[in-house]
Parts: structure tokens; sequence; C-alpha cells
């Protein structure tokens, strides 16, 4: 059901990016950069923390836990670079944006390692 969700919200706001860049291009690369792609990175660390806990079990996942924290933490850097310095977006729309969804997203990803860590394997 979590995949399901990650991936609407890649598809959904990836297309509503390109429909947006192609009125107005600063906007859609506000979209695609503040939005999906801290989607994209939430969901590959979804899918990651699964193979671990697969494979190692819970000690292992929550090290990796850890060590994603510092990794998203660095990808957030790079974004806010990459936006405001590269692309030249508008800071006051662009960083929130990215801030709150890699948040809201980091949130979930909480909640779905709090209860993969609660299982057996």
């Amino acid at each position: 059901m979590l995949k399901k969700f990650y991936i609407l919200g890649i598809v959904g706001s990836a297309s509503l990016s390109y429909v947006s860049y192609l009125r107005s291009d600063k906007t859609g690369l506000i979209i695609l950069l503040g939005i999906s792609a801290p989607v994209f990175m939430s969901f590959l660390n979804i899918i990651l923390i699964e193979i671990i806990h697969g494979y190692f079990g819970n000690q292992v996942t929550n090290y990796f836990n850890i060590f994603q924290f510092l990794i998203k933490s660095v990808f957030m850097l790079l974004m806010s670079y990459l936006g405001v310095k590269t692309f030249n977006l508008n800071y006051k729309f662009y960083i929130p944006l990215l801030c709150l969804t890699w948040f809201s997203f980091h949130i979930i990803e909480g909640f779905f390692v709090q209860n993969l860590l609660r299982k057996e394997k």
C-alpha cells in the first residue's frame, strides 16, 4: 500500500511539473526538484530498508536507518544548492517546499521502519 502511495506521488508530481514546465519553466523545476526528487529518494530508501531488513535483520536495519538520515541530509543540501545556485529558483518558494516534502516523507519512513522493526525476521 505504501509503495503505491509513493509511486502515485512520484508520477503525480512529475506530471504536474511537466505541465507547469510547459507554461513556465521555473514553476515546473520547483515542483520537480522540490517534490519529485525527495519523494523518489524516500522511495529508494524504503526499498533499501526492506531489502536490508530481509537479509540482515533488525540490528543492521537500525544502523542503516541512522546512515540513511545522514545521506538524506547531504541530499537536502545538494538539492538546495542545485535549485538556488544552479537553476536560480526562487528560494522563498523552493526551500520551504523542499523542506516540507523531505520532512513529511521522513516521518512516513520513520513509521514504516518502526513497523518493520516490530516484525520478527
